[in-house]
């Protein structure tokens, strides 16, 4: 049986992979990974790299890419997704 902290090295190289494949790929495409990597994180009680978490919308679950609105105030930064409409919030410090 293996160890936890192996299964968790493997799985974070498969995210990685994942996440470096999808600067080339379609919509549905697009989507059909970003899922992939989030059930792979959480099959392996894995915490996804800030840099992974915050590319792409956790509801239509498509990249922002260069065309999200980013808003900075008080404290946040507010991400607005072209796709859906959707608004994530992160605190940030100044």
């Amino acid at each position: 049986m293996r160890q936890k902290k192996e299964i968790r090295n493997m799985a974070l190289d498969r995210v990685l992979y994942l996440y470096n494949s999808l600067e080339n790929s379609s919509g549905s495409d697009e989507t059909i990974r970003i899922d992939l990597i989030e059930r792979i994180g959480r099959r392996a009680d894995l915490t996804l790299p800030s840099h992974i978490k915050r590319a792409y919308c956790h509801s239509c679950k498509r990249l922002y890419r260069e065309n999200a609105r980013v808003r900075l105030k008080d404290g946040l930064i507010k991400i607005t997704c072209p796709y859906c409409g959707d608004i994530r919030r992160i605190k940030y410090r100044r």
